[in-house]
């Protein structure tokens, strides 16, 4: 509770700091200050007068608002592009190496350490599933965004991709039908990974393009 109210409090002082925000105060303070005035007046013409400035203050302010809230959406979904090509980068890696692996397409004598290597691909995927837990420049929250948009628990993938990786340093396991089956349900979770982070690109590259043509 104390760490949510922290970060809570983190991200205002954040936002109270920024130009933009202190703008938006001093245009509400504006409405306020003329909507009251064009009530207590009592002479017509300072009162359409002080009306007239509310109303074009309320309506610059809706625009100004608007602005903001469109720039915040692409400035976010940016982000989130980039941080499924990111995942996508890790995840292909991954791949590319247990396809190899497969094919025993690999230096023989460099066994081990290409192992090591692959299992180890495994926890960079986990690593930038959770790139926002030590990234706070990102603007969202990528294990959220795992669970929501691919069925995707992000924190027991990587717990479960360390204990791969350590149980492999601890025993080096010298025949390749022993490293298949330790890799054999979370290459298909990684897989199915994929899949959903290609599909959600094309839904959000569309999305994007929607949005950038809409007047709003």
């Amino acid at each position: 509770m104390k760490s949510a109210l922290g970060n809570i409090g983190k991200k205002f002082g954040i936002y109270i700091r920024l130009p933009q925000t202190w703008v938006h105060l001093f245009i509400l303070l504006l409405i306020i200050v003329t909507f009251f005035k064009s009530k207590n007046t009592q002479e017509d013409d300072w009162k359409s007068l002080y009306s007239n400035v509310f109303a074009g203050l309320i309506t610059g302010w809706v625009i100004y608002f608007c602005g903001s809230i469109r720039q915040l959406y692409f400035v976010v979904h940016e982000r989130i592009e980039k941080w499924q090509q990111e995942l996508c980068q890790q995840v292909c890696e991954y791949s590319q190496m247990h396809s190899k692996f497969l094919k025993d397409d690999y230096d023989e004598a460099g066994r081990e350490y290409f192992v090591g290597e692959m299992c180890a691909g495994l926890v960079c995927v986990g690593e930038c599933a959770l790139q926002s837990s030590y990234d706070k420049r990102m603007g969202f929250n990528s294990e959220r965004y795992c669970r929501k948009h691919y069925g995707f628990n992000a924190g027991a993938f990587y717990e479960k991709s360390m204990k791969i990786l350590e149980s492999y340093c601890e025993n080096a396991y010298p025949q390749k039908e022993d490293v298949v089956e330790l890799l054999k349900d979370i290459d298909i979770e990684v897989r199915d990974l994929y899949k959903k982070i290609c599909s959600d690109k094309k839904s959000l590259e569309v999305e994007i393009a929607t949005a950038q043509r809409s007047v709003l």
